[in-house]
């Protein structure tokens, strides 16, 4: 089995366990809860369908989706770190298959920056996930900011244009799994890893295209791991 295969069986396992328990605990929340409980709307999924297209842009769906839970209040402030790693695991991981599968990169680089973003996740959701209301507004705050500056980047060309290397050795290396796991950590908080991301891998010499699997493939793994933690 390739290593490209062993990833994907691994995320395809990751996936099942995330999906499984996602479901025993809305299931156990329903039972001990009195009352009617709120269900998802068309404009939620709407919400998603759009957001997650951006998504495959590379443009991020978190920043978005925030700006539209703030403007109709859909969501507490407390809350919304978690509901964005949550609700869009799912589509993130269908995009890492499709662009792990499609997009070449070199492995050991794209496994080794994979496993630091879950680590960073890990750490990172414990935290946030124990914040009062107040502290995850200050991040929520500082997280749209962030996404505003990248943003605003992409738009006026700021991006490094990047070299033409498919994987990183050496220094470099050390510093693309430095710079995911501090990523990985802020994903937990509501502030995209797609642009960062795209950012660090230019940087670092590498074809802008190598980034779409590893940032998708990053998240694809950190996500239901940090999700778990916050359900």
């Amino acid at each position: 089995m390739t290593i490209k295969a062993a990833l994907l069986v691994a995320l395809a396992v990751l996936t099942s366990t995330y999906v499984l328990y996602w479901f025993s605990s809305a299931r156990q929340g329903n039972r001990g809860a009195s009352g009617d409980k709120s269900r998802p709307s068309w404009f939620l999924a709407a919400i998603g369908f759009v957001t997650n297209f951006f998504d495959t842009l590379g443009i991020g769906s978190f920043a978005p989706t925030t700006s539209v839970f703030k403007l109709r209040r859909l969501v507490p402030d407390e809350l919304i770190p978690g509901t964005l790693n949550v609700g869009h695991a799912l589509p993130t991981i269908t995009q890492a298959f499709i662009y792990i599968t499609i997009i070449e990169v070199e492995m050991t680089t794209l496994v080794l920056m994979i496993a630091a973003s879950v680590v960073g996740a890990f750490l990172g959701a414990g935290m946030v996930a124990a914040w009062p209301r107040h502290k995850v507004q200050i991040g929520m705050g500082l997280a749209l900011l962030a996404a505003a500056i990248f943003f605003m980047m992409t738009n006026l060309n700021f991006f490094p244009p990047g070299g033409d290397t498919l994987g990183l050795v050496g220094t470099r290396l050390g510093l693309g799994i430095a710079g995911n796991f501090l990523l990985g950590a802020l994903m937990t908080l509501g502030i995209g890893l797609y642009a960062p991301c795209m950012i660090l891998v230019a940087l670092l010499g590498m074809n802008p295209r190598a980034a779409f699997p590893i940032m998708m493939g990053s998240c694809a793994f950190l996500m239901p791991v940090g999700s778990m933690r916050f359900i």
